[in-house]
């Protein structure tokens, strides 16, 4: 990392996200199903588990006719923004620019057919504003070599579930300890045991609340968590009969907060205790996590424990057949032999990079983001191959393992400190990052400008998300909060 790369950035300060595809038109609802209140919109794919060969007709409705980028920037613009970072491919596979390297691109599969990328980059220049693009790299639920997808493409984890089952024998499902939301946005029927005992503490079924939405009370932090945060709380096990004695490597990328225990013994903890930047635990969330469990012959109590996100519901409430399409699971072999993630990083990742950073001007940012299946080496990787093209350019630090020009918290997390190095934060206006239709939940001007100066105080550039609607339209509710951030900056 080099002092003039990131200097702008230090100085730019806030910025604007943009989270805009396809999902914008099910906008939180497929077929009449609701994806819940906790969940967001740009996920649908992944969350109702659509069909690739279902959720891709939604491009043949993509015609967002009030689009109008200078509208874009120059609300940016008016809230004092210095950068936009847009969804140029999110986690669904599609292409919001125009890519010679497949035709899942708004200009070839839909009735638009324009490129709202080159119409932004193009106001950008003219204002002043820096431009950057969202780019998922490792989750592509369209690809059969990305990570993500296990409805469509189960073979990608069939080998590592296999490998386990021959000397596991896995319950049909886990029971839930604590109510968390589900694909309709409720807690699931509890199964609440009498106690369980953890490191020593037990932890009375009884004493765990749901209040409004939220886990109000933790029995191992108590009811005020470290320094006053407030998390979610979940727990899910399961007891495992082992024939002979097996190691179990486990495997996941998350921003959410994890521990796993095995026999009440905690085995891996997501964050470590000391420095960073959130609460006193150093985060080393959006990364791979790795750990092995060594399993004697006899019965196990594995147990799973959330403090903070909703993800990860399809471990909490299923059996193997589950485990594979969870985003803790074995990794153990497992990728696809007939087209495997290396290939989806050279067929399509870095050629559609190479696009980004070659036709659409200087590039400030590529943003990376939930780093699943790929490794140090491949990180470090595409960080140089975005250097190579564009030496300016800036790699998030989502493009994993400690890699890149910054680092970022995890998303809807403020600094509590004086963070030291170079960190970004970024929040929602409402609660989706995308549009979604039932998300009313908007933060005013006033709630905006506290999480600003929140982030100022901390030393993090602050990332601030609108998620535009199938038409095109940031929501006014979105767009005057923003306005009002301006009027006081």
């Amino acid at each position: 990392m080099t002092g003039g790369r990131i200097g702008w950035f230090r100085e730019a300060a806030f910025g604007m996200f943009i989270h805009w595809g396809l999902y914008a038109i099910p906008a939180g609802f497929w077929k009449g199903r609701a994806q819940g209140s906790g969940a967001v919109s740009e996920w649908i794919m992944s969350t109702l588990k659509i069909p690739v060969r279902e959720y891709e007709q939604l491009a043949n409705e993509f015609n967002p006719q009030k689009f109008d980028a200078k509208s874009w920037v120059d609300l940016a613009q008016a809230a004092g923004m210095k950068y936009i970072i847009i969804t140029a491919k999110h986690h669904d596979g599609f292409a919001m620019f125009h890519s010679q390297v497949s035709r899942y691109n708004v200009v070839d599969a839909t009735p638009f057919g324009r490129d709202p990328i080159a119409e932004l980059a193009e106001e950008c220049s003219r204002a002043g504003i820096r431009l950057g693009f969202y780019y998922s790299q490792d989750q592509d639920w369209h690809e059969p070599g990305g990570s993500g997808n296990y409805w469509d493409y189960p073979k990608r984890r069939k080998d590592a579930v296999e490998a386990i089952e021959g000397s596991i024998t896995w319950p049909e499902r886990w029971r839930v300890f604590a109510p968390f939301a589900t694909d309709d946005g409720l807690p699931p029927m509890l199964e609440i045991p009498e106690q369980l005992t953890l490191n020593g503490k037990t932890v009375p079924g009884t004493d765990v609340t749901f209040v409004d939405g939220k886990f109000d009370f933790d029995p191992l932090l108590g009811p005020e968590p470290p320094r006053g945060r407030r998390h979610r709380i979940a727990y899910a096990y399961t007891t495992l009969t082992v024939e002979q004695e097996t190691q179990l490597t486990m495997g996941a990328g998350a921003d959410w907060w994890m521990q796993w225990y095995l026999d009440g013994k905690l085995v891996y903890d997501t964050y470590q205790e000391g420095g960073g930047a959130g609460n006193e635990f150093k985060p080393i969330a959006l990364t791979n996590h790795v750990f092995n469990l060594k399993l004697t012959p006899g019965k196990h109590v594995l147990m799973l424990r959330f403090l903070s996100g909703a993800g990860g519901a399809d471990v909490a409430t299923g059996g193997p057949a589950e485990l594979r399409k969870a985003n803790w699971r074995p990794l153990e072999g497992g990728i696809d032999p007939e087209r495997g993630f290396r290939e989806y990083l050279d067929e399509k990742v870095k050629p559609q990079l190479k696009e980004l950073l070659t036709d659409y001007g200087p590039v400030a940012v590529i943003w990376f983001d939930t780093p699943i299946s790929i490794t140090p080496e491949q990180s470090k990787e595409l960080e140089d191959y975005v250097h190579a093209l564009q030496p300016a350019c800036l790699v998030s630090g989502r493009v994993g393992h400690g890699v890149g020009d910054y680092e970022c918290l995890a998303d809807n997390q403020y600094p509590d400190r004086v963070l030291e190095g170079v960190w970004e934060g970024m929040f929602t206006t409402n609660r989706s990052w995308g549009y979604k239709s039932d998300d009313h939940d908007w933060k005013t001007g006033e709630e905006l400008i506290k999480i600003l100066r929140r982030h100022e105080e901390g030393n993090a550039n602050l990332l601030l998300n609108v998620g535009p609607d199938a038409e095109g339209v940031i929501p006014e509710p979105a767009a005057k909060a923003l306005r009002e951030v301006g009027a006081w900056k």
